[in-house]
């Protein structure tokens, strides 16, 4: 029988915080954008993991999302919502980036002051970890590999507001925790 991992609703369920929290780039994102309706939710949690004593890991993936995701804002924001950015956009424009870099570096500068988180590297090898989180549990390329950085690194919880991670068995979790 599969070993499935609990998954909590912390503002429902009030689970006691484990040791160590993965925040995926869902939580990065509402923590960032303070009009985001998440906002409140996720810094509560950030604060209370602190002052708690947890660990907060973030990975390195979680900045390539992060970015991707204030760069889209920020142009959808500029062209007053009408042009929706792509990757094949800025393949044409790559003037696009210089445009918006400051945002970027901003939030990037924002996380890197959290007191106490810590950025996790994405290991050689992590990827048989993904495949397997992948197959097993039928997650995209993304999530599994966030999944694969958490549990590989000895991380007892995945934060997230991703329903899929519901879907997380046989990985050495000690639960979900939704927001």
């Amino acid at each position: 029988m599969p070993n499935s991992i609990p998954c909590y609703s912390y503002f429902k369920d009030r689970p006691a915080l484990p040791d160590s929290l993965y925040f995926d780039t869902n939580c990065l994102v509402s923590l960032y954008i303070k009009s985001d309706n998440k906002h409140n939710k996720i810094k509560y949690i950030f604060a209370r993991a602190l002052r708690d004593k947890r660990q907060a890991y973030i990975s390195t993936l979680g900045f390539d999302e992060l970015w991707w995701a204030l760069l889209c804002i920020s142009y959808k924001e500029a062209c007053a919502g009408y042009i929706q950015l792509t990757a094949k956009l800025i393949k044409q424009d790559p003037s696009i980036i210089s445009g918006h870099i400051d945002k970027l570096k901003e939030a990037t500068t924002a996380l890197k002051e959290i007191p106490g988180l810590k950025v996790l590297p994405v290991k050689l090898g992590i990827e048989d970890t993904a495949l397997f989180i992948m197959e097993s549990c039928l997650l995209s390329p993304r999530d599994a590999l966030h999944a694969a950085v958490a549990a590989t690194n000895g991380v007892k919880c995945i934060v997230s507001n991703d329903e899929d991670f519901g879907r997380l068995k046989d990985v050495p979790l000690e639960m979900i925790l939704r927001y």
